[in-house]
């Protein structure tokens, strides 16, 4: 079994995301051998972090801006026990993920200086989007010895980051369960697809139009990992 630190960028203006992290504390109470954390930013804290069970902030604004220094502060708080796990995977609210088949995608791919993620194209210059990738441990130690000041958003900032230290990409096939014309004859398409090609990570957005597709297909997750866990009690 594949060993993974999950960070998950928290936080934000958008309701649905209250919702939303009820959604994935209730997908990951079935894998508790899986250690994951939300990592906001509270403009109202004393000191300059704070950890509470599940939730670590940092003091300063929830703003986009922010996010790479909630990945790498996040990357910090763990450093002296990064070396218990294979992977880091920075996730955000709305990417969710398929966890026994993840684990079995990771087993043969490398465990130093890689980061594995979705391709962004932006010009030709290519880089992990931002939804979520996965970091080698010596790639995230890299991150908090190594810092590199955030470029316009998180993921360009990442992209050049692996162009400085030289890192090897992987890069695979997600999900995306976008459609602004037809959410709901979209969603049962895009879940048709997760299935038939094994999907591990599928995608959406915190908009009206996706909040609801979004909470249907990770309460089919859900619904997999109970039978799972019938299954395997018995």
């Amino acid at each position: 079994m594949v060993k993974i630190l999950v960070l998950i960028i928290a936080g934000g203006r958008w309701p649905q995301y209250t919702e939303y992290e009820k959604k994935w504390r209730r997908y990951m109470s079935f894998y508790p051998e899986i250690e994951y954390c939300f990592l906001k930013m509270n403009p109202g804290l004393k000191e300059e972090f704070s950890k509470n069970e599940d939730v670590l902030e940092f003091k300063g604004e929830e703003k986009l801006s922010n996010i790479w220094f909630k990945t790498v502060e996040g990357l910090r708080y763990y450093k002296d026990r990064l070396g218990e796990f294979d992977y880091v995977l920075r996730a955000n609210l709305s990417s969710f993920f398929e966890w026994e088949r993840l684990n079995k995608y990771l087993e043969d791919k490398p465990r130093e200086n890689t980061v594995i993620g979705v391709e962004v194209n932006n010009r030709g210059h290519k880089y992990p989007s931002g939804c979520g990738y996965t970091l080698t441990i010596d790639v995230a130690l890299k991150l908090i010895e190594n810092p590199i000041e955030q470029i316009i958003i998180d993921d360009i900032t990442l992209g050049h980051f692996i162009l400085r230290e030289g890192i090897s990409t992987i890069y695979y096939n997600y999900t995306n369960v976008l459609d602004k014309k037809n959410p709901n004859d979209e969603f049962e398409i895009k879940w048709m697809e997760f299935e038939r090609l094994e999907g591990f990570h599928f995608r959406t957005n915190v908009s009206v139009n996706h909040h609801n597709i979004s909470l249907v297909f990770l309460e089919r997750l859900i619904e997999r990992a109970i039978e799972r866990k019938i299954s395997v009690e018995k």
